[in-house]
């Protein structure tokens, strides 16, 4: 064999390119595809990025019950279940790292989460991550309840997902146009939260008035007389 120095450099490389290696099994000396490599990487999320964690899709109990590293279903199952039919699962403590994340996953309750298959980003799902809680009875798991707001495709076989929370996920903003005069003005915000208030009358000026919150979707602003205009909430 020539010394490695006196091969060519190929800087056209392709998926089906091979790379030489040795099994750390004992099995001694292979060839590995670029394309292989990637999705090892894909697959156990070992190029680490920020609040992003891998899961293999189990879809078939194996002989011990539900592995760690997994997202599944209470019963199985669910290869082809559209994304937008999604609103529970259950998640191992565990991803395929192999890093436990019992502390990390209660934080992303009540945000946009992104959950998508590691080799086709067209297959994915965004969700409101409504509730994480453990198991009572399978204690290394959790139950994941999801509000669907929009996504692509279904669950495949023997597929990896990442779930992270959505790079998108800006804050939420609300305008109100009361365009007839009134008094008060009822508003549906839907922000799921207490926003600041602010209100510009239709005459050009700041509007002063009182905010009454119902609850987190809901307010009311109450003038000294009827007035028209817009509300800005944030």
């Amino acid at each position: 064999m020539a010394r490695i120095s006196t091969y060519p450099v190929d800087n056209n490389i392709i998926p089906s390119d091979k790379v030489l290696g040795t099994d750390a099994t004992g099995l001694g000396t292979k060839n590995y595809t670029f394309r292989g490599i990637v999705d090892w990487f894909n697959a156990t999320g070992a190029v680490a990025i920020n609040g992003q964690n891998n899961y293999f899709f189990q879809s078939i109990p194996a002989t011990t019950g539900r592995l760690q590293g997994t997202i599944s279903f209470d019963s199985f199952g669910g290869v082809g279940t559209n994304f937008s039919a999604i609103t529970t699962f259950k998640l191992a403590e565990q991803a395929v790292t192999g890093y436990t994340l019992e502390d990390y996953l209660p934080t992303m309750v009540g945000k946009q989460v992104m959950l998508a298959q590691t080799d086709n980003l067209d297959n994915f799902g965004i969700y409101e991550l409504q509730s994480i809680d453990r198991d009572s009875s399978e204690t290394d798991f959790f139950n994941v309840d999801l509000l669907f707001l929009r996504g692509h495709s279904s669950l495949q076989l023997d597929k990896f997902y990442a779930l992270s929370i959505y790079a998108g996920n800006g804050d939420k903003t609300f305008v109100f146009d009361q365009a007839t005069p009134a008094n008060p003005w009822i508003i549906n915000h839907g922000l799921n939260k207490f926003p600041s208030v602010s209100m510009v009358l239709s005459t050009g000026q700041v509007g002063i008035a009182d905010v009454t919150y119902i609850d987190a979707n809901n307010l009311t602003i109450t003038f000294s007389g009827d007035e028209s205009g817009k509300a800005y909430m944030n």
